[in-house]
Protein backbone atom coordinates (compact mmCIF):
# COMPACT_ATOMS: atom_id res chain seq x y z
CA UNK A 1 0.00 0.00 0.00
CA UNK A 2 1.27 3.60 -0.68
CA UNK A 3 1.22 6.66 1.53
CA UNK A 4 0.59 9.93 1.12
CA UNK A 5 2.12 13.23 2.27
CA UNK A 6 1.25 16.70 1.17
CA UNK A 7 0.45 19.94 1.70
CA UNK A 8 -3.30 18.99 0.91
CA UNK A 9 -3.21 17.21 4.33
CA UNK A 10 -1.72 19.04 7.10
CA UNK A 11 -5.42 20.39 8.08
CA UNK A 12 -6.88 17.40 7.47
CA UNK A 13 -3.90 15.49 9.49
CA UNK A 14 -4.48 18.13 12.35
CA UNK A 15 -8.33 17.62 12.26
CA UNK A 16 -8.09 13.57 12.77
CA UNK A 17 -5.41 14.57 15.34
CA UNK A 18 -7.66 16.38 17.31
CA UNK A 19 -10.61 13.78 16.97
CA UNK A 20 -7.99 11.15 18.47
CA UNK A 21 -7.36 13.59 21.46
CA UNK A 22 -11.19 14.23 22.12
CA UNK A 23 -12.27 10.23 21.72
CA UNK A 24 -9.26 9.67 24.01
CA UNK A 25 -10.20 12.21 26.61
CA UNK A 26 -13.92 11.48 27.05
CA UNK A 27 -13.88 7.32 26.33
CA UNK A 28 -10.24 6.06 27.65
CA UNK A 29 -9.98 8.71 30.09
CA UNK A 30 -6.57 9.35 28.81
CA UNK A 31 -5.48 12.63 27.38
CA UNK A 32 -2.92 12.89 24.39
CA UNK A 33 -0.07 14.56 25.56
CA UNK A 34 3.14 15.21 23.03
CA UNK A 35 1.25 12.66 20.38
CA UNK A 36 1.14 9.85 23.10
CA UNK A 37 -1.29 8.32 25.38
CA UNK A 38 -1.19 6.11 28.62
CA UNK A 39 -2.11 2.96 29.12
CA UNK A 40 -1.55 1.05 32.06
CA UNK A 41 2.42 2.34 32.75
CA UNK A 42 3.39 2.44 29.12
CA UNK A 43 3.58 5.76 26.87
CA UNK A 44 1.82 4.49 23.43
CA UNK A 45 2.50 6.95 20.45
CA UNK A 46 -0.63 8.11 18.15
CA UNK A 47 0.36 8.65 14.31
CA UNK A 48 -1.37 9.39 11.13
CA UNK A 49 -0.81 8.68 7.97
CA UNK A 50 -2.99 8.67 4.68
CA UNK A 51 -2.99 6.00 2.00
CA UNK A 52 -4.97 5.91 -1.54
CA UNK A 53 -7.23 2.32 -1.91
CA UNK A 54 -10.07 1.81 -3.88
CA UNK A 55 -11.97 -0.11 -1.63
CA UNK A 56 -10.27 0.07 2.13
CA UNK A 57 -11.09 3.30 4.19
CA UNK A 58 -9.03 2.91 7.40
CA UNK A 59 -6.31 0.26 9.45
CA UNK A 60 -4.61 -0.41 12.42
CA UNK A 61 -1.14 -0.85 11.38
CA UNK A 62 -0.08 -2.91 14.48
CA UNK A 63 3.91 -2.82 13.31
CA UNK A 64 4.36 0.81 12.98
CA UNK A 65 1.23 1.66 15.81
CA UNK A 66 -0.16 4.08 13.46
CA UNK A 67 -3.65 4.91 12.54
CA UNK A 68 -4.04 5.32 8.67
CA UNK A 69 -6.76 6.42 6.86
CA UNK A 70 -8.13 6.65 2.77
CA UNK A 71 -7.03 9.91 2.01
CA UNK A 72 -10.19 10.28 -0.12
CA UNK A 73 -12.00 10.48 3.19
CA UNK A 74 -11.03 14.20 3.54
CA UNK A 75 -14.71 15.32 2.81
CA UNK A 76 -16.53 13.07 5.32
CA UNK A 77 -18.77 14.65 7.60
CA UNK A 78 -17.56 15.10 11.24
CA UNK A 79 -19.59 12.56 12.64
CA UNK A 80 -18.84 9.91 10.05
CA UNK A 81 -14.76 10.69 10.42
CA UNK A 82 -15.22 10.01 14.33
CA UNK A 83 -16.46 6.98 13.39
CA UNK A 84 -14.32 5.55 11.31
CA UNK A 85 -11.21 7.11 13.73
CA UNK A 86 -13.12 5.39 16.75
CA UNK A 87 -12.93 1.96 14.64
CA UNK A 88 -9.26 1.94 14.19
CA UNK A 89 -8.54 2.93 17.62
CA UNK A 90 -10.19 0.56 19.16
CA UNK A 91 -8.09 -2.17 16.83
CA UNK A 92 -5.44 -0.15 18.45
CA UNK A 93 -6.56 -0.54 22.17
CA UNK A 94 -7.31 -3.96 21.58
CA UNK A 95 -3.81 -4.60 20.42
CA UNK A 96 -2.73 -3.19 23.36
CA UNK A 97 -4.85 -5.01 25.62
CA UNK A 98 -4.68 -8.82 24.13
CA UNK A 99 -2.27 -8.42 21.59
CA UNK A 100 -2.64 -9.73 17.90
CA UNK A 101 -5.81 -11.23 17.87
CA UNK A 102 -6.70 -14.27 15.06
CA UNK A 103 -9.76 -12.46 13.99
CA UNK A 104 -9.82 -8.88 13.76
CA UNK A 105 -13.25 -8.09 14.52
CA UNK A 106 -13.22 -10.93 16.87
CA UNK A 107 -14.93 -11.34 20.56
CA UNK A 108 -11.72 -9.29 21.96
CA UNK A 109 -12.33 -6.53 19.43
CA UNK A 110 -16.18 -6.46 20.27
CA UNK A 111 -15.00 -6.53 24.21
CA UNK A 112 -13.01 -3.11 23.66
CA UNK A 113 -15.79 -1.43 21.86
CA UNK A 114 -18.59 -2.20 24.78
CA UNK A 115 -15.66 -1.23 27.22
CA UNK A 116 -14.99 2.51 25.94
CA UNK A 117 -18.33 2.68 25.10
CA UNK A 118 -17.63 3.69 21.86
CA UNK A 119 -21.05 4.40 19.47
CA UNK A 120 -23.22 1.55 18.29
CA UNK A 121 -21.95 1.83 14.41
CA UNK A 122 -18.05 1.41 15.83
CA UNK A 123 -18.19 -2.20 15.73
CA UNK A 124 -19.15 -2.72 12.33
CA UNK A 125 -16.38 -3.91 9.97
CA UNK A 126 -17.96 -1.54 6.80
CA UNK A 127 -19.27 1.88 6.67
CA UNK A 128 -22.02 3.78 4.75
CA UNK A 129 -20.14 3.96 1.79
CA UNK A 130 -22.83 5.93 0.24
CA UNK A 131 -22.03 8.22 2.69
CA UNK A 132 -18.81 9.00 1.72
CA UNK A 133 -19.53 8.74 -1.84
CA UNK A 134 -21.62 11.93 -0.86
CA UNK A 135 -19.18 13.82 0.82
CA UNK A 136 -16.61 13.15 -2.69
CA UNK A 137 -19.13 14.12 -5.03
CA UNK A 138 -20.29 17.51 -2.89
CA UNK A 139 -16.43 18.07 -2.30
CA UNK A 140 -16.01 17.86 -6.17
CA UNK A 141 -18.42 20.62 -6.34
CA UNK A 142 -17.24 22.48 -4.22
CA UNK A 143 -13.19 22.00 -6.27
CA UNK A 144 -15.50 23.19 -9.55
CA UNK A 145 -16.56 26.10 -7.77
CA UNK A 146 -13.11 26.85 -6.59
CA UNK A 147 -11.50 26.24 -10.19
CA UNK A 148 -14.14 28.99 -11.93
CA UNK A 149 -13.32 31.18 -9.47
CA UNK A 150 -9.68 31.21 -9.09
CA UNK A 151 -10.07 31.32 -13.06
CA UNK A 152 -11.94 35.02 -12.49
CA UNK A 153 -9.28 35.65 -10.06
CA UNK A 154 -6.92 36.40 -12.99
CA UNK A 155 -9.71 38.81 -14.84
CA UNK A 156 -8.18 41.80 -16.02
CA UNK A 157 -11.01 43.31 -14.19
CA UNK A 158 -9.45 44.12 -10.66
CA UNK A 159 -12.75 44.63 -8.46
CA UNK A 160 -13.66 41.41 -10.03
CA UNK A 161 -10.56 39.60 -9.77
CA UNK A 162 -10.48 40.66 -5.81
CA UNK A 163 -13.84 39.30 -5.62
CA UNK A 164 -13.54 35.95 -6.95
CA UNK A 165 -10.26 35.53 -5.00
CA UNK A 166 -11.85 36.54 -1.58
CA UNK A 167 -15.16 34.23 -2.07
CA UNK A 168 -12.46 31.44 -3.42
CA UNK A 169 -10.69 31.39 -0.20
CA UNK A 170 -14.12 31.94 1.90
CA UNK A 171 -15.17 28.63 -0.09
CA UNK A 172 -12.11 26.84 0.87
CA UNK A 173 -12.00 28.04 4.85
CA UNK A 174 -15.67 27.09 4.99
CA UNK A 175 -15.43 23.69 3.93
CA UNK A 176 -11.86 23.26 5.51
CA UNK A 177 -10.34 22.84 2.30
CA UNK A 178 -7.74 24.89 2.38
CA UNK A 179 -4.61 24.87 0.19
CA UNK A 180 -6.44 22.10 -1.54
CA UNK A 181 -6.34 23.81 -5.05
CA UNK A 182 -2.81 23.80 -4.42
CA UNK A 183 -2.45 19.82 -5.39
CA UNK A 184 -5.67 20.61 -7.43
CA UNK A 185 -4.14 22.22 -9.95
CA UNK A 186 -0.87 20.97 -9.92
CA UNK A 187 0.88 23.88 -7.79
CA UNK A 188 2.75 21.05 -5.63
CA UNK A 189 4.13 17.58 -6.24
CA UNK A 190 2.54 15.02 -3.71
CA UNK A 191 5.05 12.55 -1.63
CA UNK A 192 4.45 8.99 -1.51
CA UNK A 193 5.56 6.34 0.94
CA UNK A 194 6.04 2.60 -0.09
CA UNK A 195 7.04 -0.20 2.09
CA UNK A 196 8.56 -3.10 0.78
CA UNK A 197 7.92 -5.66 4.08
CA UNK A 198 10.78 -7.89 4.81
CA UNK A 199 11.34 -10.84 7.96
CA UNK A 200 12.48 -10.28 11.17
CA UNK A 201 15.07 -9.06 10.23
CA UNK A 202 17.19 -7.45 7.27
CA UNK A 203 18.85 -9.97 4.86
CA UNK A 204 22.17 -8.90 3.28
CA UNK A 205 20.25 -8.90 -0.35
CA UNK A 206 17.64 -6.38 0.87
CA UNK A 207 19.99 -4.42 2.53
CA UNK A 208 21.86 -4.20 -0.79
CA UNK A 209 18.38 -3.56 -2.12
CA UNK A 210 18.09 -0.95 -0.10
CA UNK A 211 21.48 0.77 -1.08
CA UNK A 212 20.91 0.40 -5.25
CA UNK A 213 17.61 2.18 -5.27
CA UNK A 214 18.77 5.61 -3.69
CA UNK A 215 20.24 5.47 -7.84
CA UNK A 216 16.64 5.82 -9.36
CA UNK A 217 15.43 8.86 -7.48
CA UNK A 218 13.52 7.58 -4.44
CA UNK A 219 14.70 7.60 -0.49
CA UNK A 220 14.94 4.64 0.77
CA UNK A 221 15.04 4.26 4.48
CA UNK A 222 15.43 0.58 7.12
CA UNK A 223 12.59 0.65 9.17
CA UNK A 224 12.72 -1.53 12.00
CA UNK A 225 9.18 -2.76 12.44
CA UNK A 226 7.77 -4.05 15.91
CA UNK A 227 6.75 -7.49 14.39
CA UNK A 228 9.40 -7.20 10.92
CA UNK A 229 11.25 -4.88 9.13
CA UNK A 230 10.98 -2.92 6.11
CA UNK A 231 12.25 -0.87 3.20
CA UNK A 232 10.36 2.62 3.25
CA UNK A 233 10.87 4.16 -0.18
CA UNK A 234 9.90 7.62 -0.43
CA UNK A 235 9.11 10.16 -3.61
CA UNK A 236 7.09 10.60 -6.09
CA UNK A 237 4.50 8.12 -6.97
CA UNK A 238 6.63 7.36 -10.36
CA UNK A 239 9.37 6.66 -8.94
CA UNK A 240 8.09 4.63 -6.01
CA UNK A 241 6.36 2.49 -8.22
CA UNK A 242 9.22 1.92 -10.42
CA UNK A 243 11.14 0.82 -7.24
CA UNK A 244 8.86 -1.41 -6.36
CA UNK A 245 9.55 -3.19 -9.29
CA UNK A 246 13.26 -2.98 -9.25
CA UNK A 247 13.27 -3.97 -5.64
CA UNK A 248 11.04 -7.17 -6.98
CA UNK A 249 13.57 -7.71 -9.42
CA UNK A 250 16.49 -7.31 -7.81
CA UNK A 251 15.18 -9.45 -4.67
CA UNK A 252 15.09 -12.43 -7.01
CA UNK A 253 18.02 -11.76 -9.29
CA UNK A 254 20.81 -10.84 -6.66
CA UNK A 255 19.56 -14.20 -4.72
CA UNK A 256 19.97 -16.09 -8.23
CA UNK A 257 24.02 -14.53 -8.71
CA UNK A 258 24.72 -15.17 -4.48
CA UNK A 259 23.92 -18.96 -5.32
CA UNK A 260 26.18 -19.62 -9.18
CA UNK A 261 28.74 -18.11 -7.33
CA UNK A 262 28.59 -19.82 -4.01
CA UNK A 263 28.33 -22.87 -6.44
CA UNK A 264 31.35 -22.10 -7.98
CA UNK A 265 33.51 -21.20 -5.23
CA UNK A 266 32.02 -22.89 -1.97
CA UNK A 267 34.36 -21.22 0.53
CA UNK A 268 32.58 -17.88 -0.36
CA UNK A 269 29.86 -18.64 1.84
CA UNK A 270 32.01 -18.55 4.82
CA UNK A 271 33.05 -15.90 7.56
CA UNK A 272 30.17 -13.72 6.74
CA UNK A 273 30.76 -13.70 2.97
CA UNK A 274 27.16 -13.22 1.67
CA UNK A 275 27.17 -10.43 3.76
CA UNK A 276 30.27 -8.89 2.25
CA UNK A 277 29.78 -9.79 -1.16
CA UNK A 278 26.12 -7.86 -1.20
CA UNK A 279 27.29 -4.99 0.50
CA UNK A 280 30.55 -4.64 -1.64
CA UNK A 281 28.26 -5.50 -4.97
CA UNK A 282 25.90 -2.52 -4.54
CA UNK A 283 28.88 -0.26 -3.48
CA UNK A 284 30.28 -1.27 -6.78
CA UNK A 285 27.09 -0.77 -8.73
CA UNK A 286 26.56 2.47 -7.14
CA UNK A 287 29.62 4.12 -7.97
CA UNK A 288 29.15 2.31 -11.66
CA UNK A 289 25.82 4.37 -11.91
CA UNK A 290 27.73 8.22 -10.03
CA UNK A 291 30.29 8.17 -12.63
CA UNK A 292 27.66 7.84 -15.22
CA UNK A 293 25.59 10.20 -14.05
CA UNK A 294 28.23 12.84 -13.48
CA UNK A 295 29.09 11.98 -17.39
CA UNK A 296 25.49 12.58 -18.65
CA UNK A 297 24.45 15.53 -16.70
CA UNK A 298 28.06 17.31 -16.88
CA UNK A 299 27.10 21.04 -16.78
CA UNK A 300 23.97 20.39 -16.19
CA UNK A 301 21.41 21.51 -13.05
CA UNK A 302 18.79 19.06 -13.40
CA UNK A 303 20.67 16.61 -11.33
CA UNK A 304 20.89 19.33 -8.47
CA UNK A 305 17.02 19.87 -9.06
CA UNK A 306 16.28 16.14 -8.81
CA UNK A 307 18.05 15.76 -5.29
CA UNK A 308 17.07 18.80 -3.90
CA UNK A 309 12.92 17.53 -4.76
CA UNK A 310 14.19 14.40 -3.23
CA UNK A 311 15.25 16.23 -0.13
CA UNK A 312 12.15 17.85 0.20
CA UNK A 313 9.99 14.83 -0.26
CA UNK A 314 12.10 13.14 2.72
CA UNK A 315 11.54 16.08 5.07
CA UNK A 316 8.23 15.90 4.97
CA UNK A 317 7.49 12.44 5.69
CA UNK A 318 10.73 12.99 8.44
CA UNK A 319 11.25 16.05 9.45
CA UNK A 320 14.29 15.64 12.08
CA UNK A 321 15.83 12.21 10.24
CA UNK A 322 19.54 12.43 10.44
CA UNK A 323 22.14 9.99 8.67
CA UNK A 324 25.23 7.79 9.78
CA UNK A 325 27.80 6.29 8.65
CA UNK A 326 28.37 2.72 9.09
CA UNK A 327 31.71 0.84 8.98
CA UNK A 328 32.32 -2.18 7.77
CA UNK A 329 35.44 -4.62 8.09
CA UNK A 330 36.07 -6.98 5.55
CA UNK A 331 35.36 -10.70 6.15
CA UNK A 332 35.95 -12.58 3.54
CA UNK A 333 38.41 -11.57 0.47
CA UNK A 334 37.08 -13.84 -1.78
CA UNK A 335 33.79 -12.69 -1.43
CA UNK A 336 34.99 -9.03 -1.97
CA UNK A 337 36.54 -10.23 -4.92
CA UNK A 338 33.52 -11.30 -6.63
CA UNK A 339 31.05 -8.85 -5.23
CA UNK A 340 33.34 -6.10 -6.87
CA UNK A 341 32.90 -7.86 -10.37
CA UNK A 342 29.08 -9.13 -9.76
CA UNK A 343 28.35 -5.03 -9.64
CA UNK A 344 30.27 -3.77 -12.02
CA UNK A 345 28.32 -6.70 -14.25
CA UNK A 346 25.07 -5.91 -12.84
CA UNK A 347 22.63 -4.18 -15.57
CA UNK A 348 18.85 -3.20 -13.96
CA UNK A 349 18.19 -1.44 -16.92
CA UNK A 350 17.96 -4.44 -18.99
CA UNK A 351 15.07 -5.96 -16.92
CA UNK A 352 13.12 -2.58 -16.85
CA UNK A 353 13.56 -2.94 -20.71
CA UNK A 354 11.88 -6.14 -21.18
CA UNK A 355 9.44 -5.00 -18.57
CA UNK A 356 8.67 -1.63 -19.98
CA UNK A 357 4.59 -1.79 -19.69
CA UNK A 358 5.51 -2.10 -15.76
CA UNK A 359 2.39 -4.39 -15.25
CA UNK A 360 3.89 -6.25 -12.19
CA UNK A 361 4.05 -2.53 -10.23
CA UNK A 362 -0.51 -3.26 -9.92
CA UNK A 363 0.93 -6.57 -7.77
CA UNK A 364 2.75 -4.87 -5.44
CA UNK A 365 0.48 -1.95 -4.32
Amino acid sequence: MIYLYSQLYVSFHKKCLNLVSAILQSHVKSPLIRSRFKMGNTLWPISIAFFEHQTKIGQFNSNSLRLEFNKNLIGVEDELLSQIIQHELAHYLTFIEYGQCPEPHGLEFHAICKKYHFEKSVPAATLPVTEIEKSLERNQKIFDKVAKLLQLSSSSNTHESQLALIKANQLLHQHQLDLIHRSAYGDEIPTYVLYLQGGKRFTPVEIAISEILKNFYVYPILNYGREFVSIEVIGNLENVELAAYIAAYLKEHLEKIWLQEKKKNPAIAKQGGKRTFMRVLSMEYNHKISNQKKQTNHGSTDLVVLESMLETHLRKVHPRLTSRKTFYSVENSLALEKGILAGQNLNIRSALKQNSNQTEIKLLR
